[in-house]
């Protein structure tokens, strides 16, 4: 009676203190492992690509078909599995020339050249729609439009009998509206790294104050492609 008087107020006085008994472990006899929490996955991704675009019509009036180079880094929020929201930062560059020495007879050497060189840099803020087509392939669309500034150089050489009858050095610059609309697919490597590949329109309206440079808007077909990554 005594013994059985002293285990009964052992349990008491914990439970009288608000200390909670232990509580009994359930064996875990196939050893598999507890749960683990889904890993926090960040909204944030980056893609970073190179782009090469052929002009749509002529940008001067002496040249057609001024093609550039460019690269493109696009910072990109996803809303959610279909839709997100980025800014895109650009740059293209190209030029053409032509040159051309003839004789028109003994006494008459004539040499005329003409060049072009165009550079430009965009800033777009933009929206784009994604889907999969498979587990590691997905397609997407999108639209972007903001700001861009073209820059362009003109030269024209021309000399008969080594005398300079003409050497003209032109420059100017503009800043214009830019707007681009794209259709891409995207094959992802892992669950952080894809590759993405896309075309695209791209045109704008910058063209410089300088007469004598003569360009018009702009207005591309283009390829891009690069690697994408995710946070």
């Amino acid at each position: 009676m005594k013994k059985t008087l002293l285990l009964a107020l052992a349990l008491a006085v914990p439970a009288m203190a608000g200390v909670s008994a232990p509580l009994a472990v359930a064996p875990n006899p196939d050893n598999t492992p507890a749960p683990q929490p889904a890993p926090v996955v960040s909204p944030w991704s980056v893609e970073i690509g190179g782009v090469y675009r052929w002009a749509c019509d002529d940008i001067h009036s002496e040249y057609k078909d001024v093609d550039v180079w460019g690269g493109e880094l696009t910072a990109i929020y996803k809303i959610n599995d279909n839709h997100s929201v980025n800014i895109r930062f650009g740059y293209n560059v190209g030029d053409t020339s032509d040159s051309c020495y003839t004789v028109k007879n003994s006494q008459e050497d004539i040499y005329e050249k003409e060049k072009l060189d165009l550079t430009s840099f965009y800033i777009m803020p933009g929206y784009r729609y994604t889907d999969s087509i498979t587990d590691s392939v997905s397609w997407y669309a999108g639209v972007n439009a903001g700001i861009s500034n073209l820059k362009a150089d003109y030269e024209y050489y021309y000399a008969v009998n080594n005398d300079p009858q003409a050497d003209i050095d032109l420059s100017g610059d503009d800043w214009g509206f830019a707007a681009s609309a794209e259709l891409g697919v995207q094959y992802h490597i892992s669950d952080c790294v894809y590759l993405f590949g896309a075309y695209q329109y791209w045109m704008s309206t910058a063209r410089p104050s300088d007469e004598g440079v003569k360009a018009k808007k702009q207005s591309y077909h283009s390829v891009t492609a690069g690697v994408g990554i995710n946070f």
